[in-house]
Parts: structure tokens; C-alpha cells; sequence
């Protein structure tokens, strides 16, 4: 608002003023976008930390309370991983842990939820997959893991998976253990 007669030299300063305020807006809104991701990505691989996936199967157990349908979810584990770490070192741990989830990454659809819950533990959610499509794709994730070697590591790298259908549970929580 300037009132008439204007002053060009107010003029100019509140367009100033106005266009520091909008930019400053602009860096608040990308470091709220960027803080929101930081709080729920896992720095180490990328993936979708515990916090975001146990928000996603709250999610995916409401839509299937609404809607119905069908989704199932995955828990993985790295087998012997101490084993890896106390042999190779931390630096050659995490790269697995990259390598592991860029290999078990292309395997899921963009609807599919697949983070990393724990040190060495993953977690996929399956929306619209029954208990037989969600056991070929474990199998599938089980032969990608063991089928070749990891980073510097010499010993087999393997994982274990369990999987639960959504429809067998009254919560994420008992979805969570049932996996």
C-alpha cells in the first residue's frame, strides 16, 4: 500500500523490502522441504527411515480399512552382519548396506514402501500384493542378495525376510512383529 502523492524513493524501498521477504519465504519453505526429508530418509541408503515407514503401514492400514484390498509386509535382516563388520570394518558394513539396498530397490514398484527400520534390518510395504506375489518377490530379493558378491566382503552376504499379510493384524504394531 503507497499512498499519492508517491515518493519514488519509498517506492523502490518497499518493493525491496517486499521482494527480501518473499525471498526469504522461499529459503524457509526449501529448508522446510529439506528438513522434512532429513527427518524421514536414512542418510546412510537413501531409503525411507522407521519413522516414515511405520507412518506409511499407519496409512496403508487405514485406505484398507476404508477400501479394502490387500497389502503384506516385508521385515529383512542381514545375516551375520557383526560378522561383516568386525571382520572388514564400519566403512565396508555401510557399503553394503548401500549396495544391499540399491540391489532390493529396483526390485519395487513406486507404490511400495521400502526404508531401513534398523542397523541392519529393512522393511518393504506391498500395497495391492497377496501372500503368493509377496513370497515370488521375497524369493526374487533373496536370489538378487546371495547371487553376487558384496563390496570388498568375501563371506556370502544373506538375508532373511518375513512376510504378513495386512489383513492378520489389528495394528502396525502386531503387523510389525507378525513380520
Amino acid at each position: 500500500y503507497i499512498t499519492k502523492p508517491f515518493n519514488p524513493a519509498i517506492v523502490r524501498a518497499r518493493v525491496s523490502n517486499q521482494l527480501m521477504l518473499r525471498a526469504y519465504a522461499k529459503q524457509l519453505e526449501d529448508l522446510n522441504v529439506e528438513l522434512e526429508r532429513l527427518a524421514t530418509t536414512d542418510s546412510l541408503t537413501g531409503l525411507a527411515n522407521r519413522r516414515a515407514f511405520r507412518e506409511r503401514m499407519t496409512q496403508e492400514l487405514r485406505r484398507l480399512d476404508r477400501y479394502g484390498g490387500e497389502a503384506c509386509v516385508m521385515m529383512m535382516d542381514l545375516d551375520h552382519f557383526k560378522a561383516v563388520n568386525d571382520t572388514y570394518g564400519h566403512p565396508v558394513g555401510d557399503r553394503v548396506l548401500r549396495e544391499l539396498a540399491d540391489r532390493l530397490r529396483v526390485l519395487t514398484r513406486p507404490e511400495d514402501e521400502f526404508a531401513r527400520v534398523g542397523g541392519e534390518e529393512f522393511a518393504l510395504i506391498l500395497p495391492e500384493c497377496d501372500a503368493s506375489a509377496a513370497i515370488a518377490i521375497l524369493e526374487r530379493m533373496r536370489r538378487v542378495v546371495a547371487g553376487a558378491p558384496f563390496a570388498e566382503v568375501r563371506q556370502p552376504v544373506t538375508i532373511s525376510i518375513g512376510v504378513a499379510h495386512l489383513s492378520n493384524a489389528n495394528g502396525p504394531n502386531e503387523l510389525y512383529q507378525q513380520a
